[in-house]
């Protein structure tokens, strides 16, 4: 492939991602000016001053108060909770912004460097999963944040519950407490943006991250097929099979091993800059999803009395939870599987017709495909749809406690 078809190829695979970097003020090449450096780092400090001063910080004190009311102790943990998760993830993609440009800079340099045509088929194929899946993650963030904030500029009602405790006149979008008086009216108009556009730069961002990391994850998995694909023709008729025509066999291991090793790398980086920030994140799926699901079920027993736009707000945000957590656990589950493909690709090649010193170079690669690829949350547990189901199972029983104290 020509290497202004594959840059043009990589440009078309980021587009999206790269927008979302960018307004989170993570995405620069690292050989911009210092200046220029500097003017997306204040972009992204601005975006976690607002975040901090207009919800976590107000939140704190609003805790406080509600102590002792476990449906208003929801209330405040559905907004305080997330915006922390994704703080967080902002903050992992922030202290990560060089390795992940490298990352970038690695999939640029294998569209560039692809030789076959199955092989930018391939990883053109992942890559419209990639698009769709960031599209989806945006589109339905974007209906969570208008769900979110909406009905209280067109209607005046804030999807939470109501209470003395914390709320003036007007109640916020969010359960906060501040220290100036927001009976003026100036205050309370200015709150109000400051806090909507908290929810956009935290939706943002926790969108961003993920969408970053299943870009990763479906570009390795493409990687991981093509190699597969080269190892299950390693000692057939190439021009025959796949088109590949290599000079000799031992040439072509070397080729093999180097670009397995290339791939490992690309993993234990993507391992190294998110298994933190998936710790975190099961952490607080377990408890939004036992509080929230408890709260729901409240909700449509009659025990708590909610508008419609509430009801409807809480279910559709504990749905974005599992739905985001699901595809990490996918992702993981995909690299799981993608890579010990590898290890019976070997195995479905026609070694037994190669020599003897080509059998043993054969079997060091099997040894190293029997140890999956895997992406973990914080060195424990690995991603994958078993994890998700131990969560799942965990959250539910919290929930059950939780319904088993309010009785």
């Amino acid at each position: 492939m020509s290497n202004n078809r594959g840059v043009e190829d990589y440009k078309w695979a980021v587009k999206e991602i790269r927008l979302g970097m960018k307004c989170c003020g993570v995405y620069f090449k690292n050989d911009l000016p210092k200046w220029q450096r500097s003017l997306i780092s204040v972009r992204a400090a601005l975006n976690v001053i607002i975040v901090m001063n207009f919800i976590l910080i107000p939140s704190i004190p609003a805790l406080i108060k509600v102590w002792g009311d476990l449906t208003l102790i929801i209330d405040n943990l559905i907004v305080s909770l997330p915006y922390t998760l994704s703080i967080c993830h902002f903050l992992t993609m922030w202290f990560n912004k060089k390795e992940i440009n490298e990352l970038f800079q690695m999939i640029k340099e294998d569209w560039i460097t692809s030789e076959y045509d199955f092989e930018r088929n391939i990883m053109m194929r992942n890559t419209k999963i990639s698009r769709t899946i960031v599209r989806f993650a945006y589109l339905i963030v974007a209906w969570l944040v208008a769900m979110h904030n909406m009905p209280f500029w067109i209607l005046g009602i804030s999807p939470r519950t109501y209470t003395n405790l914390t709320d003036g006149a007007q109640p916020l979008i969010a359960q906060t407490v501040y220290f100036y008086d927001l009976t003026i009216g100036i205050n309370f108009k200015l709150t109000a943006i400051g806090q909507t556009m908290s929810s956009i730069t935290v939706g943002l961002a926790y969108s961003t991250a993920g969408c970053i990391f299943y870009t990763f994850i479906l570009h390795v998995g493409g990687q991981l097929k093509i190699l597969k694909i080269l190892m299950e023709h390693i000692f057939e008729n190439h021009e025959k099979e796949s088109n590949i025509n290599y000079k000799s066999v031992p040439k072509f291991i070397r080729s093999v091993v180097k670009r397995h090793q290339r791939i490992i790398r690309f993993v234990d980086s993507v391992e190294n800059i998110f298994n933190i920030m998936f710790l975190q994140q099961f952490i607080g799926m377990i408890i939004t999803i036992s509080t929230e699901g408890f709260l729901v079920i409240l909700m449509l027993v009659g025990d708590v009395q909610v508008p419609v736009v509430v009801m409807g707000f809480t279910i559709l945000y504990v749905s974005y939870c599992m739905i985001m957590t699901l595809m990490y656990c996918t992702g993981g589950e995909y690299l799981i599987e993608s890579s010990t493909a590898i290890h019976s690709a070997a195995y479905e090649s026609s070694w037994y017709n190669s020599a003897g010193k080509y059998q043993v170079e054969l079997s060091m690669i099997i040894l190293r495909a029997q140890k999956p690829l895997w992406i973990t949350a914080g060195k424990f547990v690995p991603l994958s749809l078993s994890t998700y189901a131990d969560m799942l199972k965990t959250s539910a029983s919290y929930m059950s406690v939780l319904l088993a104290m309010k009785a």
